[in-house]
């Protein structure tokens, strides 16, 4: 008898290939779609998280500034000299200050031309109900730059340990935006130079020391309203004032109540973020994603307007 001749069944070298081929291209097509819709994700949340601080943000100053009982005329007659320029003023320095780079500088950002211009470092702002002390981003992000002696050889500004561009503190503490109970402004009171001269010079002190501003027994707490990682998120969507700027405000002479209007920009720190673009804030940096996510850059601006609901002067 004749043995059978044994049938193997199975796919020929080249169609193994093709197969092979075609699954690769399915994975890669898959990946990429897929690293799209992380960065979709990414980018979105990051949007979501600026917009969702900065209502926060709004929120928490006006209902600092509507439960203040303010009086301009019992603020500025606490000044012996130039009382009438507070009034007329209504006391403003005693309610905001924003510290801005002395000189003009040159800014740049990875991927745009240079800008020369004065930047925003640190700032307080007291409602007369909580006081707010800043940095801004200028002081935390890696994508700007400054040109002096003053910083070290790479010439980041946010690394620079002596002059102007020094972090400002509190009790030792550096703080990206704080909040502090102070029904009487002391804190932006604490900045005159010559206390009792309303047209002295406003100095920001290196580290606000707040048991030499409030009296022993009623230092008040700090509360950290951005921090490196705002309202539960990454690192990645870690934030900072850019700029925040209140307005002279206006009286009612007969109820003596005040009205202020300001303005805040709120961004992110990571990512190509460049606030002094004249078109696009967040910008794709030369040096590509290696160094900065453009998925993570967002920047907003807020405006608000309240007024108090103090009655007097």
């Amino acid at each position: 008898m004749k043995g059978r001749e044994s049938v193997k069944n199975g796919f020929t070298l080249i169609e193994l290939t093709l197969a092979i081929a075609f699954v690769s291209v399915l994975l890669v097509t898959i990946s990429l779609i897929t690293q799209e819709i992380v960065k979709l994700y990414r980018k979105g949340y990051t949007i979501k998280t600026v917009n969702q601080v900065g209502r926060d943000l709004i929120e928490d100053l006006t209902s600092s500034v509507t439960s203040s009982t303010l009086k301009t005329n019992s603020i500025c007659n606490n000044f012996t000299s130039h009382s009438d320029q507070c009034k007329n003023d209504n006391a403003r320095k005693t309610m905001y200050v924003q510290a801005y780079s002395s000189d003009v500088i040159d800014i740049q950002s990875p991927g745009a031309s240079t800008v020369q211009t004065q930047v925003p470092l640190y700032g307080a702002f007291c409602s007369g109900q909580y006081s707010y002390i800043w940095n801004t981003g200028y002081l935390y992000g890696d994508s700007y730059y400054k040109k002096g002696s003053i910083h070290n050889s790479a010439n980041q500004l946010k690394t620079a340990t002596s002059g102007e561009f020094v972090k400002r503190t509190i009790n030792g503490q550096s703080y990206r935006l704080a909040k502090i109970e102070d029904r009487n402004n002391l804190i932006c009171r604490s900045l005159f130079e010559t206390p009792s001269d309303y047209n002295s010079t406003i100095r920001f002190p290196t580290n606000f020391q707040l048991s030499s501003i409030f009296d022993a027994g009623s230092v008040p707490e700090v509360t950290e309203l951005i921090s490196g990682s705002s309202s539960g998120a990454s690192a990645d969507t870690a934030l900072a004032v850019y700029d925040l700027v209140v307005f002279p405000p206006a009286k009612v002479d007969s109820t003596g109540r005040l009205f202020l209007s300001g303005s805040f920009i709120l961004g992110t720190i990571e990512g190509g973020v460049n606030i002094m673009s004249s078109s696009d804030f967040c910008q794709v940096p030369s040096s590509g994603y290696s160094s900065f996510d453009f998925s993570y850059c967002a920047i907003n601006k807020f405006n608000f307007s309240v007024s108090t609901t103090g009655t007097g002067t």
